[in-house]
């Protein structure tokens, strides 16, 4: 289980959630979720989160597009869930972001178009 205190620290920069055997609920200020369920759009609230790691774990629905406002996140693992739908466009928005990892999940569409160098792994 993860504390609700998470959703209180407004400076974090790295989360570190994948790989894991967690079961309970992620419950805090960025939201009530379980572990095998929808990924929190609140995440966006986090703005000072860098590098973000879900991967290898059972999140279902769509990519929320809050991860692609967030001013510093530079690495997002996704990959290895259960995650349906597109890559959203609002992709080409990531100041920051240069890895991108999705592999391992239920992903259809086209990949939206981001500014040459902008991405460099996806």
């Amino acid at each position: 289980t993860i504390s609700a205190s998470v959703g209180n620290l407004s400076l974090l920069t790295d989360l570190w959630l994948g790989n894991n055997l967690l079961t309970g609920r992620l419950s805090s200020d960025i939201g009530r979720v379980s572990l095998l369920g929808p990924i929190p759009s609140d995440l966006g609230n986090l703005q000072k989160l860098r590098y973000a790691d879900l991967s290898n774990n059972v999140f279902k629905g769509v990519i929320p597009t809050s991860f692609f406002s967030l001013p510093d996140l530079k690495i997002l693992y996704l990959n290895n869930n259960n995650l349906i739908g597109s890559i959203p466009p609002e992709i080409s928005n990531a100041p920051a972001l240069r890895d991108l990892y999705l592999n391992g999940n239920l992903l259809s569409g086209v990949i939206p178009e981001v500014l040459p160098g902008a991405l460099l792994t996806l």
